[in-house]
Formats: structure tokens, C-alpha cells, sequence
């Protein structure tokens, strides 16, 4: 069978399973729909399926891209406080311009990634020869940063506020109807094009920096790049379903253990496993406290740290 054939059908398989799980999960029929049932499956359902998927599938290949770049298998989408910078965003919202703003809160948590991505650029500039591990402990640096503003900002708002906050922070798929998820299908589309066709790029990254300067590549400026681009990406994410953990980590490993480590494989199943994990995430925070929803960052936070603590340990053993 040819390898795209394979792609494609996998591709299929993983986005029935998903569609299975939200589409019809827990209350729906999938015979004699209503009016009513219809207009629920449209613009809920079909809505928070597709959101799921492509915030999932997102994060799985921006994960991806930055293990590679960084040479870090502990590296997630989150790495350089873009999460954080749409965190404070999200925050200075909250507590300072709700009342006086008729604007969406998502599109404050993307100026908010967006300013952190100019600010780790800005420390790159400033650096000579910015190296990977002086661009990853920037990012540690600015997830203190952000932290420590966002629990002052907290501190000080008043309870209702504080709840909006943290639930907020915990991270959830919205169902604001199907024009809402143009900005992340645009994202989705634009990564896995893109990075489809920087599969060789990639690739030559595993080889290691002085090997692959060898080879012709420019790591410095093609590091850059691929961080541009995962972290509009990874903004226009977080601005959306909020900062979702674990799945941008976990689902590279899987994609790359299960069909190899060459970024023209890896790249396209991480993004549909992780659109498939998301989609299933969100179908059990539906089902567990149904008909409340719960967060989808509880569930993944909940499954993903046993996951994460073994890759830690697999790690340490070699």
C-alpha cells in the first residue's frame, strides 16, 4: 500500500473516532434528530469537536517541532511562556478591562503570547550567538516572570474575578459556533503545511548542531523560524482553549515511537493523534460530570502525569 494511502487512511480512521465520540456523546441519537438535536450537533458539537482537534493537533506537532529544535525531549509548546504571555493576557483582562471593553477575552491572551514571543526574540537579539539552551532558559525565565504577575493580579481581584481567573487558567474547549474556529483551522493548516514540506530541515536537526551546520543548514536562522511559527500557532491556541497541558509533550513521543522519528511521518501523525487524544479528552470531561463539562486541561493534567513521569524515567535510563 502506498505510504500516502496509509496516511490518509489513518488520518480518516483517527477523525471518525473522534467525530464517534464527541458527535454523539453522551445524549445524542444518531437516528430521528430533532430540530433541536440538530442545531445541538452543528453548532456544539461539531463545534467542540473541531476545536478539540485542532487545538490538540496544534500543540502535538509545535511540541514536536521544539523537541527537535531544542534537542530536548522534555520540551513542550509552552517552553518559551507563550502559555504564561496569554495567561497574563488573559488576566489584565479579567481584572482591569472587562467592564470597560467590548472585545473578546481570547483576543487579549493572544497579545499576551504574542508579547512573549517578541520578548524572547528581543532577548535573542540581544544575545551574540544565542544558543539553544540560552533561547529555552529565556522561556523558563519569562514562565517565572508571567507566573509571578499573574498570582499578584489574582491576589488582588476581587472573588468573582478570582474564579473566572483560575478557570481560565485551567484550560476548556468553547463552543462559540463554527466561525469561531477559522483563526485555529487557518493555524492548523498553515503548521502542518509548513512543516510537511521542512520534514528534510527537521530531520537534519536530529543529526545535532555541528553536524547538520555541516550539512548546510543554517540552525541558528531556521530555529528561529520554526519558532515563529509554532508560536503564532501555539498563541492562537492558547487564545482559544486556554492552556491545555500534556498533549503537546506526550503525543510526540507516541508519534515518533510508533512511526518513526522522520519528520514527514512524524509531523503528519502527531498532528492527527493529537487532534484524536484531544477530541477523546474532551468527550470524557463532557461524560464525567454530565450535563456540566469539565475543564479538558483537568482531564489531560490527570492522564498525562503518570505518562509524563515515565518518560522521565525512560529518559534518565539511557
Amino acid at each position: 500500500m502506498a505510504d500516502w494511502l496509509k496516511k490518509v487512511l489513518t488520518a480518516l480512521t483517527i477523525v471518525c473516532l473522534s467525530l464517534s465520540f464527541v458527535f454523539f456523546f453522551p445524549t445524542l441519537k444518531i437516528s430521528g434528530l430533532t430540530s433541536q438535536d440538530f442545531f445541538i450537533l452543528k453548532n456544539i458539537r461539531l463545534a467542540m469537536f473541531l476545536t478539540a482537534f485542532l487545538v490538540g493537533g496544534i500543540l502535538s506537532v509545535c511540541g514536536l517541532v521544539f523537541q527537535t529544535i531544542f534537542d530536548n525531549p522534555l520540551a513542550t509548546p509552552y517552553t518559551l511562556g507563550i502559555s504564561s504571555g496569554a495567561s497574563f493576557g488573559a488576566v489584565v483582562y479579567i481584572v482591569f478591562l472587562k467592564n470597560f471593553v467590548n472585545l473578546p477575552l481570547s483576543l487579549f491572551a493572544f497579545a499576551g503570547s504574542v508579547f512573549a514571543i517578541l520578548l524572547i526574540f528581543a532577548v535573542i537579539s540581544a544575545v551574540k550567538y544565542a544558543s539553544s539552551q540560552t533561547i529555552l532558559l529565556s522561556g523558563v525565565a519569562l514562565n517565572f516572570f508571567f507566573g509571578s504577575l499573574i498570582l499578584f493580579f489574582q491576589y488582588y481581584a476581587n472573588q468573582y474575578d478570582t474564579f473566572e481567573i483560575t478557570r481560565w487558567l485551567l484550560g476548556g474547549i468553547s463552543t462559540a459556533g463554527l466561525k469561531g474556529i477559522l483563526p485555529l483551522a487557518a493555524g492548523a493548516a498553515i503548521i502542518l503545511v509548513f512543516f510537511l514540506f521542512n520534514a528534510e530541515k527537521l530531520d537534519l536537526f536530529l543529526l545535532g548542531e555541528t553536524l547538520a551546520k555541516t550539512k548546510g543548514l543554517d540552525t541558528a536562522r531556521e530555529r528561529l523560524v520554526f519558532i515563529a511559527v509554532c508560536g503564532i500557532a501555539v498563541s492562537v491556541s492558547v487564545a482559544v482553549a486556554g492552556p491545555i497541558g500534556f498533549v503537546g509533550i506526550i503525543i510526540p513521543h507516541l508519534s515518533k515511537k510508533l512511526f518513526g522519528i522522520t519528520h514527514s511521518n512524524s509531523v503528519f501523525y502527531a498532528f492527527f493523534l493529537g487532534g484524536g487524544a484531544l477530541s477523546l479528552c474532551q468527550a470524557i470531561a463532557v461524560k464525567v460530570f454530565y450535563p456540566s463539562i469539565l475543564p479538558v486541561g483537568v482531564i489531560t493534567a490527570i492522564i498525562g502525569t503518570p505518562i509524563f513521569i515515565y518518560i522521565l524515567i525512560v529518559k534518565a535510563e539511557k
